[in-house]
């Protein structure tokens, strides 16, 4: 969404984006008919590599085929080869009911940004998209996935997910659907409960069959941070995520903070500035911004105004800032922040 109304060159775009073609295009929608224009771009030349438009009438059915038409023919325009098991899982349809499917991605959605209001509507969408297919495999595992980080958010207990998820995770395994989304959130489920042995092999099934999917990498370099001390080895994931995805701000914010813990704190700081230049509504970014600016430069007033922006975006942000307080010496309102934290 970045590049929606965006007046740069398709050459500026792919630079950002460092990839070599661009997939560009509309979607018209009048009652039960969709037009959807596409186009497939060299992003050096600005040439057309291949283009289609297609008329249809709206169902389940013919989203998921005119997405696997265009898939192929894009694999055809780039002379790629795709794989028996890349063919099939261009061929699957996910769900049978739009209505699913739109909840589904309008929880994706939300969940991008991490802040806690966000993750509260994108859990409403995920149910909403269970209950309208109880067997859409990506709508439970990301259903899934926005407890586990609700309970790392503080605004759910551990209790509370495991009676949430296990039964979640007890369909997934049921179903048995190869996703990138479906092996993560499974994976996520052993780390908490405590077999991370487990949960690192489901993560890099999901890095398998999903390469695109950079969650997945993100949540196993925190497995490594965490668990095992490979620092480097989680900082060259987050790095992976972050050349897959640039325009996210998750994986960019995580090598931020493991840049930091590795000693680096000039090229953390730069990624913090760059995840704010690209997704200004993202509170963690501010958050972390400004402990950093606190701890590793020594810039306490600076970190501060940066933290407190971070805590109106998001209320789980609060936790900090009354440490800064503290630190400048303003017991008094160290206090009023610290009760408001303690009542969040």
């Amino acid at each position: 969404l970045q590049y929606r109304d965006t007046e740069k060159s398709m050459k500026v775009i792919g630079d950002e984006l460092g990839v070599k073609a661009l997939l560009e295009g509309g979607v018209q929608r009048a009652g039960d008919r969709i037009r959807i224009n596409v186009q497939l771009i060299d992003a050096s030349t600005d040439e057309h590599l291949w283009a289609e438009t297609y008329n249809r009438e709206l169902t389940a059915d013919n989203i998921f085929e005119i997405q696997g038409e265009i898939s192929l023919e894009i694999a055809n325009a780039l002379h790629a080869a795709l794989s028996p098991d890349e063919q099939k899982r261009i061929s699957d349809r996910p769900t049978d009911s739009i209505a699913a499917y739109e909840a589904y991605l309008f929880g994706r959605q939300r969940l991008a940004t991490r802040n806690a209001d966000a993750v509260a509507e994108a859990i409403d969408y995920f149910k909403i998209a269970v209950e309208q297919d109880e067997n859409f495999a990506d709508a439970i595992g990301s259903l899934v996935e926005a407890h586990l980080i609700q309970v790392n958010g503080g605004t759910l207990s551990m209790e509370d997910m495991l009676i949430e998820v296990r039964p979640l995770v007890a369909k997934l395994k049921e179903l048995n659907q190869e996703s990138g989304i479906v092996y993560n959130a499974i994976g996520g489920l052993a780390e908490y409960e405590g077999d991370i042995e487990l949960a690192e092999a489901y993560y890099r099934k999901a890095i398998e069959v999903s390469p695109g999917y950079t969650t997945a990498y993100v949540w196993l370099a925190l497995l490594l941070s965490n668990f095992t001390g490979d620092f480097e080895g989680a900082a060259k994931l987050y790095q992976t995520a972050t050349d897959l995805d640039p325009m996210a701000t998750l994986p960019r914010y995580n090598l931020a903070t493991q840049l930091s813990s590795l000693g680096l704190r000039d090229e953390a700081m730069a990624e913090v500035r760059k995840g704010i230049e690209i997704d200004p509504t993202v509170a963690t970014t501010y958050a972390f911004g400004g402990w950093l600016l606190s701890s590793s430069f020594g810039r306490l007033a600076e970190g501060l105004v940066w933290s407190q922006k971070g805590a109106a975006l998001d209320r789980i942000q609060i936790g900090i800032v009354p440490g800064l307080y503290l630190a400048l010496g303003d017991f008094a309102t160290a206090r009023t922040w610290r009760e408001s934290y303690n009542e969040f």
